[in-house]
């Protein structure tokens, strides 16, 4: 609803100083000072309005002492003592007449009884409270790192409200409202900017901590986002609030990475079955972990004979080396055995992660080994495995190539069709038991050993499923109603109806406008650590990892070298990009 302003007129304060002025009889002091109406409006202080140093007058927005009073139907105007059930309701109450005038609110102080039960409490207007004036000197240099620009405009409004409680009880009274504003309320076109309409709900945020987990930035979130909504009208949120949302999660996170694996590793070893973990540290920080589940021990006990292990790089911010243990299936697919991060690709850290390996699988050493020609990775397999025969890739290609007459014909002849024909020629329907190899059964590997969503805390994970069946519910309801008018209209009323009465109800706590921990804890299905006994480890500089620098282009190259002194030749004594051999001079003379 629009807004009508009624303001003070000092357009006479003005006109009656002007006056004074021309009529003063002192004629050279009228010839020195000539103003107009908009010029001493400029000039001088009016009511209330202070003058500040030279650098706040540039710097500050010189707000004119206007009063503007919200267009809101009476019923709708808060009025002194009235009461309400709840701290929640109330809010609501100011925060929906806010809404209606056109401005914002937030809260403010307030005061506790035994620092528990809020005794007052203050909600004010958006652009209230007292600026701190920034400084504009652009020749000035300061190391201090400042701090970003923000869209909100403080004026210093007094408009507010304040509740009281009835003490010993959870009802709240109006104590004091004051009504008028000292700033123009906002307009239509200006509401979809508005904080309140670019304020993320947690579904949102949920959305964005999701995405991120499968490699979606905040900016593609945002476009996937408007796509899935049917355009960008109906997301309020702009990709600057994706982004401040992805920089406070990391904030929170921040150093706890480490902690937060570790409490997480060791949480499903004690809830998985037969789940093998360890870690190693350095002091405080982490140097490397090691972890198997019992799938990846199922495999390794089928197709553990054969095994290779290789590292890859800067698979994280720490550049950490994960190690996987790789085997191949009875469907000639690559399998897990189990996994290691070290921070430093050293032989003593792949002899921590060998032995670690073998003790997750009960002391059963591969019978060959597989790796690079990574110099730690053989002094390692040699120490640890020294029964196991360790070959490299390059020179099993190249055992396997020279065996190409012997091994070729059998991999592409159907040898099993062959066999069961001899055997069935015979009177044989059936292999015996004994000579079926536990490899070639379908089965070899049990279903059972799937494993669901690691369950943290039972009361998060049964609100987590009764979320995912309201949605699922919602859904369904729609499917009937879409097509039809009428239906769907009266299908909106009863959401509004129930949206209302979820709203009103006292036992509501209030919302907070920041993500703080305990929310950024639920929103990535982890509980965010208070004591931090293990730190992140320091980023280290591995084989692989590469330059620090940038690659240059030809360009650069050309005219790097253009700068650079060429070599004296011998033949004629100058400077020039030629030597003896090919000096023009000597080849003239030939």
């Amino acid at each position: 609803m629009m807004s009508h302003p009624k303001e003070i007129d000092k357009s006479i304060a003005t006109d009656t100083i002007i006056d004074e002025i021309n009529s003063s009889p002192n004629d050279e002091q009228i010839d020195s000072i000539s103003f107009t109406s908009e010029e001493l409006q400029t000039t001088i202080c009016i009511e209330g309005e202070s003058s500040n140093s030279t650098n706040e007058s540039y710097c500050s927005n010189i707000i004119e002492e206007s009063e503007y009073k919200p267009d809101v139907p009476t019923e709708f105007v808060p009025v002194v003592n009235s009461v309400f059930k709840s701290l929640n309701l109330a809010v609501k109450m100011y925060t929906d007449y806010a809404e209606m005038a056109s401005f914002h609110t937030r809260l403010s102080s307030q005061s506790k009884y035994n620092s528990q039960i809020i005794k007052e409490k203050y909600v004010i207007c958006n652009r209230g409270g007292k600026d701190k004036p920034k400084p504009c000197d652009m020749l000035a240099t300061s190391s201090v790192k400042r701090k970003p620009n923000s869209n909100k405009i403080i004026t210093g409004c007094t408009t507010k409200i304040i509740f009281e409680n009835f003490y010993g009880t959870t009802d709240y009274n109006v104590k004091k409202f004051f009504e008028m504003h000292n700033h123009p309320l906002e307009s239509i076109e200006e509401r979809p900017y508005t904080r309140k309409a670019r304020k993320m709900s947690y579904s949102e945020k949920e959305f964005v901590v999701r995405a991120s987990k499968a490699k979606i930035g905040p900016t593609m979130a945002h476009k996937i986002r408007v796509i899935l909504k049917g355009g960008y009208e109906y997301v309020g949120a702009k990709v600057t609030n994706y982004k401040n949302l992805r920089r406070g999660v990391n904030r929170i996170l921040c150093y706890k990475d480490a902690q937060i694996m570790i409490n997480k590793m060791n949480d499903r070893r004690d809830h998985y079955q037969n789940y093998s973990f360890e870690f190693l540290c350095d002091g405080d920080l982490l140097a490397a972990m090691f972890w198997a589940d019992e799938r990846e021990k199922a495999f390794y006990a089928e197709f553990g004979e054969v095994i290779s292990f290789d590292a890859t790089f800067r698979t994280n911010k720490y550049k950490m080396v994960f190690v996987p243990f790789t085997a191949v299936d009875h469907h000639k697919k690559s399998v897990t055995a189990g996994a290691g991060l070290p921070s430093r690709e050293t032989i003593e850290s792949y002899e921590w992660l060998l032995k670690d390996f073998l003790r997750a699988h009960e002391g059963k050493a591969p019978k060959i080994v597989l790796t690079d020609q990574d110099a730690a990775i053989k002094q390692a397999v040699e120490s640890i495995l020294p029964n196991s025969r360790h070959k490299l890739y390059k020179r099993w290609f190249n055992d396997m190539f020279e065996l190409r007459d012997k091994w070729i014909p059998a991999y592409f002849s159907d040898t099993r069709i062959h066999a069961f024909n001899i055997l069935m020629k015979h009177g044989i329907k059936e292999i015996p038991e004994q000579y079926i190899e536990n490899h070639w059964r379908k089965d070899v590997i049990s279903r059972h050993y799937n494993f669901g969503r690691h369950v943290y805390d039972t009361g998060d994970s049964e609100i987590n499923r009764r979320v995912n069946q309201a949605y699922y519910n919602f859904e369904a309801r729609l499917e009937y109603v879409r097509k039809n008018k009428e239906k769907m209209d009266l299908f909106v009323k009863k959401t509004e109806s129930m949206l209302k009465e979820y709203e009103n109800d006292p036992t509501n706590e209030l919302q907070k406008n920041r993500t703080d921990v305990e929310e950024v804890g639920k929103l990535m299905g982890i509980t965010i650590p208070k004591d931090i006994d293990i730190n992140v480890p320091n980023v280290q500089s591995n084989k692989g990892c590469g330059k620090k620098s940038r690659i240059q282009s030809a360009a650069e190259i050309a005219y790097k070298n253009s700068n650079k002194q060429t070599r004296r030749c011998s033949g004629c004594g100058e400077r020039a990009p030629h030597n003896l051999r090919t000096c023009p001079i000597k080849l003239a003379a030939e």
